[in-house]
């Protein structure tokens, strides 16, 4: 009976542990979506990846983390892509939301601190 019980514990740690895998190597391969997109909105505005170097990281970026998230055997791994890729998008953003912001400033004649 007490085998019983562990062979049940050890099927349902398994099984967790499998759930838990597919789920990080589904949000890698979202990450991968956002790369896609990026790199095909880059290539879509007529930019060469030979030429811009935009389009080029871009493209290289998604070639990059795709050959990762294949590689990728453990949830840790995944996990990891994924912050990274979070991390770099709300640096991005944050850097555009300054950058608006000292626009927005100038556009309106506020006087810069001194």
């Amino acid at each position: 009976m007490v085998a019983l019980a562990v062979g049940l514990l050890v099927v349902a740690g398994a099984s967790a542990r499998r759930t838990a895998l597919r789920r990080s190597r589904a949000a890698a391969e979202a990450v991968l979506d956002d790369l896609a997109a990026a790199a095909c909105a880059h290539l879509a505005a007529g930019r060469d990846p030979s030429s811009s170097r935009r389009a080029g990281r871009a493209v290289a970026r998604y070639e990059r983390t795709g050959a990762r998230v294949a590689a990728a055997r453990s949830r840790r791994e995944l996990d990891a892509l994924v912050a990274r890729h979070r991390l770099r998008t709300a640096a991005e953003r944050m850097a555009a939301d300054g950058l608006r912001r000292v626009r927005d400033a100038l556009r309106e004649g506020v006087p810069a601190r001194r």
